[in-house]
């Protein structure tokens, strides 16, 4: 409203009046609008919160994932190296010859054992 149809219109303590009322409701306004901003300051900072949250917990199975591929690559070349059975190829080699020598042990034993039906 113009101020001048105000003091045309009213007199001055109605204008005071209207004044002090018109100043109330700037009040009003401000406080409800420091209010707002608060709230969403405040819900801006919990999804900020939640953001980096988020973040955080990605990274962390980004790093599981990563530690998954390199056991799965750890399992894959001991698989590779030891065989179906999980042992080493030198390993069978070793009892191969092992079960080569048993045998000819229990033989040169034998042989030992029964001298008098050889002859």
């Amino acid at each position: 409203m113009d101020t001048n149809v105000l003091f045309e219109k009213f007199t001055i303590e109605e204008v005071k009046e209207i004044e002090k009322k018109t100043r109330n409701d700037i009040e009003k306004k401000k406080e409800e609008l420091r209010m707002l901003v608060g709230e969403r300051y405040r819900d801006l900072i919990d999804a900020a919160d939640t953001i980096t949250d988020m973040k955080n917990s990605a990274g962390k199975v980004t790093d599981c994932i990563a530690n998954i591929q390199t056991l799965c690559t750890n399992l894959k070349q001991t698989f590779m190296v030891k065989g179906v059975a999980g042992q080493s190829r030198h390993s069978i080699k070793r009892k191969s010859e092992e079960n080569h020598m048993y045998n000819i042990a229990s033989q040169i034993k034998l042989l030992l054992d029964m001298p008098e039906r050889v002859c």
